[in-house]
């Protein structure tokens, strides 16, 4: 990528019938790369250049827009191409996604949350591909604040997991699952604190010694002093 973006950086070489090619090869291998933000903001670079007509443009731009997780500004990009050579099955996954997560929000903010989980997994499933990798992070852990609304800590918990397995820079669902732990240690339910953590690791005095036990150990048998055999010549040597 960063040598195809060198020969691309050269503004003779890029709007020239010779330079196009690198171009078109700098817009597929980041998004064979996954770098869609990089490729989001490769896209000013491409209408700078005037290559904004070309035929492969229009399914860069939906991808990279997609892909940085923003399936409205794709959605609306697609309307505003005459003439749009994206697929249409990826089209109609993309507002699949978007009605899903926005349905998801509105039963969210009326406290209707197992309608809310509903449309969150159906937003969920429409992602099969990993373009909408960045996406299905934000959809999971929208449905993880609806499981926390059901006191359904352990999906909640999952749900934080998963969104961080898709995308790890994904901020708001790692301050979630830490907001779930928390709620879970300093909860006074017994049922909730039996949920997930053992009786015995619930003080830090007893977790410190049961770790202190299982690093060191209770009994730990002294260590046997290496000596060394003497051969034959060392110990007529020795002797004499």
């Amino acid at each position: 990528v960063k040598s195809v973006a060198a020969l691309s950086s050269y503004p003779l070489l890029s709007s020239s019938e010779f330079g196009k090619p690198f171009v078109e090869a700098k817009a597929a291998l980041l998004i064979a790369c996954g770098a869609y933000h990089e490729a989001s903001a490769f896209i000013s670079e491409i209408e700078t250049l005037g290559l904004s007509k070309e035929g492969w443009v229009p399914e860069f731009t939906f991808s990279a827009l997609l892909g940085k997780g923003d399936p409205h500004a794709a959605c609306e990009y697609v309307k505003s191409v005459s003439e749009c050579d994206v697929d249409e099955e990826a089209i109609e996954m993309a507002r699949t996604m978007l009605k899903g997560k926005e349905d998801g929000n509105k039963m969210f903010n009326a406290e209707k949350y197992a309608e809310a989980v509903a449309s969150y997994t159906l937003a969920f499933d429409a992602g099969k591909v990993p373009v909408a990798a960045a996406y299905c992070s934000i959809v999971l852990g929208n449905r993880a604040a609806a499981y926390q609304g059901l006191n359904e800590f352990l999906n909640a918990l999952a749900d934080c997991g998963r969104a961080l397995a898709f995308n790890p820079w994904n901020i708001k669902a790692l301050s979630r699952r830490a907001t779930l732990h928390e709620s879970i240690r300093t909860s006074k339910s017994p049922e909730t604190r039996n949920m997930t953590y053992s009786p015995r690791l619930r003080s830090a005095k007893t977790l410190w010694r049961w770790r202190r036990i299982a690093f060191e150990g209770s009994k730990r048998p002294k260590p046997r002093r290496r000596t060394r055999r003497l051969t034959c010549i060392e110990s007529s040597v020795w002797m004499s």
